[in-house]
């Protein structure tokens, strides 16, 4: 049995290198069905069996098999219950994180924005219990989640305020690309807010940040290209030609499996289309779906 753990997992790590996500879906099930079929295995490996649930989870959530996702979400936030030997407070912690990333990520990419919202106040709940043993990478990525939700639902002030924690945060754990993810977002959110000369400094505070970098991805020199070009550019008329133009590239960014996320999954295109139809960004992410 262990011998067949090993092979599962050295597959799904191939599966995950090469981006071949259905694979990698197939060979993270039997890993995970081949756990679930012995508890006494859990209960005494669950440091090694809590990352096998959450590579399921994130499997299911890629290939976008979203009722199962919801299922094991549920049995994932379980385990404290029906694992009592294991129950420490590590484990309490790394499932109340990754099963709330987890719901949360799966509300946006349904474009379910009402249901993820709902979600926040128990996710604000568990942050305040644990804020202070939660790792701040984990901390972050719900920040994150938590802003862009706001800012689907057009409350620019709490998404400003989620991302500001991480912007602000002195810790060194924070990944730098959720931190370069959050300086773009800044941009968005106070390009929303519309207050100009604040807008002005976070634009050309994020260009110097992304133009230090020694390797842009496609999607952050888009941007560059986006922030250099409101700076400069006052005419509406104008702006509205060249979002449309930059939704043409960023469309074709999108479909690159390498770049897709590199904006901390933010929608860029539903985003532009929002702009340039005038309609709510909501909406534009329920119809390009």
């Amino acid at each position: 049995t262990e011998a067949k753990r090993l092979h599962f997992y050295i597959l799904y790590v191939y599966y995950y290198l090469v981006v071949d996500y259905e694979k990698l879906y197939v060979n993270c099930k039997k890993l995970y069905q081949l756990y679930n079929k012995t508890p006494l295995v859990i209960e005494n490996e669950m440091i090694r069996y809590l990352p096998v649930a959450y590579n399921f989870l994130l499997s299911c959530l890629i290939t976008k098999r979203h009722k199962e996702l919801y299922e094991n979400i549920q049995n994932v936030r379980d385990i404290p219950r029906k694992f009592k030997g294991a129950n420490t407070e590590w484990v309490q912690i790394k499932v109340f994180v990754k099963s709330f990333e987890f719901e949360l990520s799966l509300y946006t990419d349904q474009g379910d924005f009402e249901s993820a919202f709902n979600l926040i106040p128990s996710v604000e709940k568990g942050i305040k219990k644990y804020k202070t043993k939660i790792p701040a990478l984990d901390l972050s990525h719900l920040y994150y989640q938590i802003g862009y939700v706001y800012f689907a639902k057009g409350d620019y002030k709490n998404a400003h305020r989620s991302i500001l924690k991480i912007i602000q945060s002195s810790s060194f754990d924070i990944r730098a690309d959720i931190f370069s993810f959050a300086r773009v977002f800044e941009v968005l959110i106070e390009y929303e807010i519309g207050n100009e000369m604040q807008l002005e400094s976070t634009m050309n505070s994020v260009y110097q940040f992304l133009y230090r970098k020694k390797r842009l991805y496609r999607s952050e020199s888009l941007m560059l290209k986006f922030i250099g070009f409101m700076l400069k550019s006052k005419s509406d008329k104008i702006q509205h030609r060249f979002l449309k133009q930059l939704r043409i590239e960023a469309e074709e960014i999108q479909k690159d499996p390498f770049e897709k996320g590199i904006l901390g999954n933010i929608d860029f295109v539903s985003w532009l289309d929002s702009k340039i139809e005038k309609k709510p960004f909501h909406e534009m992410v329920n119809r390009n779906r």
